[in-house]
């Protein structure tokens, strides 16, 4: 308590305005953390989600190189964020969502233009009619 008075009168001073106009709010770990869990636990289940419908709508070799590339994704920006110390808020929970959003778009529409491809018949050259 002694803390606060001496902190809202260092304030007070540095600012030159009066004591009472000065107020403290602390703000504890246990906040920090649990915005962090809920970041890891957004995440975790967007990649689970996407992963789940890539493999559903994809070939197998396919699903498993964008799936790969898109935890590529996350930990390059998550090993980032880690290496250089920086505040997790939900504005960067935000930017992480976005980047594996526009991660897999991009994946997906590049799958999309290599399935719709139609493959060439081995006996005419020619592309095959029943794809």
């Amino acid at each position: 308590m002694r803390e606060r008075r001496s902190l809202r009168a260092a304030f007070a001073e540095a600012a030159s305005v009066a004591v009472d106009d000065v107020s403290v709010n602390l703000v504890l770990v246990v906040m920090g953390s649990d915005v962090t869990g809920k970041a890891v636990r957004a995440l975790l289940v967007f990649l689970v989600l996407v992963a789940v419908f890539i493999s559903i709508r994809f070939e197998w070799r396919m699903a498993v190189g964008a799936i790969v590339a898109m935890l590529h994704d996350v930990v390059i920006s998550v090993g980032i964020y880690s290496v250089f110390g920086f505040v997790v808020t939900p504005a960067t929970v935000i930017a992480f969502l976005t980047i594996l959003g526009y991660s897999s778009t991009t994946r997906s529409s590049s799958s999309i233009a290599s399935v719709r491809t139609r493959p060439v018949s081995p006996r005419t050259g020619r592309p095959s009619p029943m794809s």
